[in-house]
């Protein structure tokens, strides 16, 4: 059946693109050299079958305007040739095992242009024993290059409930990623090269997450222990930051439009750096 759906992808798209599906798999790397309970996510090229969120995606022939490069789709992250071939593909979602003992969950995200992409997946191990203790998690990120290699691999990259565990800057130049550390929240802002732009440490709460379309602004909202909530500002090309107290802003929730404009609940906010 996995063969039928190529060889019917293959006759849309040429017998050039149709040698790149039975062909060697093409040098990706996730970086699933993790321990079980972690499975690999990257199958042979011959055996990936075309998922139904991504028919419309894979539906262009050569000659069109379709990007090559990583592609965010609602149940897959995919890394596609230039002629528009499926290279690989990553699941999204959340899967239990049948026992429930185990639950995985995978997230990601692209850049508009499709050079850039992350990829976050925890599992969550039910501990037995007389007494119910809370789960075991282990988790982990990998800010991906446009070849498929890892630019960055953050062990026990994580989130709140309710928020993604990384944002990417348009041109998907820019990470913002969390992080539980010494029992508290960390964020940082990175650049595809590894270096380090801009951090908040020691966020006891943390709501929001957002990084500017060109990625020169960053924004967190974070409150610390006995501390009112604040919502960060950091101009990532001039390494500066603003704290500004969330209480004399507009309720939120609070992030920035594509040029930076800090904004509450949709609407512009005057003040910024």
């Amino acid at each position: 059946m996995i063969r039928l759906a190529l060889l019917v992808l293959s006759a849309a798209l040429g017998p050039a693109v149709a040698a790149d599906y039975f062909g060697p798999p093409a040098a990706v790397f996730f970086g699933t050299e993790l321990e079980a309970p972690f499975l690999p996510v990257l199958p042979p090229a011959s055996d990936i079958e075309i998922p139904d969120d991504l028919c419309d995606a894979l539906a262009s022939v050569p000659g069109t305007s379709s990007p090559a490069g990583w592609l965010a789709a609602p149940s897959s992250l995919v890394l596609r040739a230039p002629h528009g071939a499926l290279i690989h593909e990553l699941g999204l979602g959340r899967f239990p095992d049948q026992d429930g003992a185990l639950t995985r969950e995978l997230r990601g995200g692209a850049s508009k242009d499709g050079r850039f992409a992350w990829h976050w997946q925890r599992v969550e191990t039910k501990t037995d024993g007389p007494v119910e203790a809370p789960p075991r998690t282990s988790s982990v990120l990998v800010y991906l290059g446009a070849h498929g290699q890892i630019l960055a691999r953050l062990d026990g990259a994580d989130a709140p409930e309710g928020l993604a565990p990384a944002a990417l800057s348009g041109d998907g130049e820019v990470l913002l990623s969390a992080r539980r550390e010494d029992g508290a929240w960390a964020v940082t802002a990175r650049s595809f090269t590894g270096r380090e732009l801009a951090a908040v440490k020691k966020a006891h709460r943390l709501s929001a997450l957002a990084v500017s379309e060109d990625g020169r602004r960053a924004l967190v909202a974070w409150a610390g222990l006995d501390l009112p909530m604040m919502v960060t500002l950091f101009d990532l090309a001039r390494g500066e930051r603003l704290d500004i107290p969330a209480e004399t802003l507009p309720a939120g929730p609070w992030t920035l439009s594509a040029d930076g404009t800090l904004l509450a609940a949709g609407r512009p906010v005057k003040r910024r750096p």
